[in-house]
């Protein structure tokens, strides 16, 4: 038995020792390990459309994660750098929801030129107009993105990207990507169909940040591309969008416009503005959303506003509560949803309503 243990012990070293050896402290070498759970207690319901969803309650996970990023200094101000980042679903692992490494993951190397990566990671766009002014972080029912942003079709994280960010001069960065088209259909063209489609993606911004001012425009074109997700041959997307963040003593606003086109659809124009209102470890949100037109040409166009009013409890940088309220109200049509962990397309049709409270934990290493 004393030999079985042994032996044991020492295949065990054998394996687990190379995997160590990589994080032993080298010089120039630094890596980290963060994440988050967050996880929401929900009760939603939509109403006055061709489907009306009745009331339930709902355990909902925001975008909980996992992520591991190391750089090696080279020569100078030349640095290699990479990163992991996975989701992981802290209410349940129904439908294959548990994908690894389906968040921002990469490699790049960064120095006095900027940042040049390539990998998976969200768009000049989406961080520009979304990330950098949401006061809700593109998370929970409350996130406007459902609304804005084109109902979520230029909140993109994208797939097969190359990106290039500049250093920042003067309070200015630019930030480049273009992904790859490997997904090009070699089948004869049908349009309306991936048949012959050659989707790809371009988008960039620029953004200026002085002290309490924060102002962006930003950029962005789907060829062949619903949404950067469905490939669909002659229909292309573009989307402007112009943000910008005040902060003065405990109050924060924060607002974005945007104009999207879609092929044969009318002009979508959307916006919002957020009051954030920090008083030590409490904070108030209120944020008012609206978006009207961009269905198809020669139809009524939908139409929706929204609000959202949230309470936070600040314990400490890791730890904090929310509680929400969020309504939307889908005036024609029915394209307009919560931000993240909607109703649905059947909910919302023929001009449903979604309604929700939510409230819960977020933890961040």
């Amino acid at each position: 038995m004393v030999k079985i243990k042994i032996a044991g012990a020492a295949i065990a070293a054998a394996l687990v020792t190379p995997a160590l050896a990589q994080f032993k402290p080298t010089p120039g070498f630094e890596w980290s390990l963060y994440g988050r759970v967050y996880v929401t207690a929900e009760s939603v319901k939509s109403g006055g459309g061709t489907a009306p969803m009745s009331s339930r309650s709902r355990i909902s996970d925001n975008s909980s994660l996992l992520g591991v990023r190391a750089e090696k200094a080279l020569v100078g101000s030349l640095k290699a750098w990479g990163q992991l980042e996975t989701a992981f679903k802290a209410d349940d692992t129904t439908g294959g929801t548990n994908n690894f490494a389906n968040r921002n993951s990469g490699v790049g190397l960064t120095g006095d030129f900027g940042n040049v990566f390539m990998g998976r990671w969200d768009t000049p766009f989406k961080v520009s107009q979304l990330l950098s002014v949401d006061p809700f972080g593109d998370l929970t029912i409350a996130s406007p993105s459902g609304i804005t942003m084109r109902q979520l079709a230029f909140d993109n994280r994208a797939s097969n990207v190359l990106q290039y960010w500049t250093p920042t001069i003067s309070g200015f960065m630019a930030r480049l990507a273009l992904t790859s088209n490997e997904g090009k259909s070699d089948a004869a063209a049908a349009p309306g169909t991936a048949a012959g489609a050659n989707p790809r993606l371009y988008s960039g911004s620029l953004e200026w940040t002085s002290g309490p001012y924060y102002a962006s425009y930003a950029y962005e074109k789907h060829k062949d591309s619903i949404g950067n997700v469905a490939p669909t041959q002659g229909t292309d997307e573009t989307g402007h969008g112009v943000a910008g963040k005040i902060t003065m003593g405990w109050a924060q606003v924060t607002a974005q416009y945007g104009q999207y086109e879609r092929t044969d659809s009318t002009k979508q124009k959307s916006g919002m503005v957020n009051l954030i209102g920090t008083f030590g470890v409490h904070q108030g949100i209120a944020s008012l959303r609206r978006s009207k037109d961009g269905g198809a040409n020669g139809t009524e166009q939908p139409q929706c506003t929204g609000i959202a009013l949230a309470y936070k409890y600040l314990f400490d940088r890791n730890l904090d509560f929310i509680g929400e309220y969020v309504q939307v109200n889908n005036k024609t049509g029915g394209l307009c949803d919560f931000g993240q962990n909607g109703v649905g397309a059947a909910a919302t049709a023929g001009g449903g309503d979604p309604k929700g409270v939510a409230a819960g934990l977020r933890y961040t290493f």
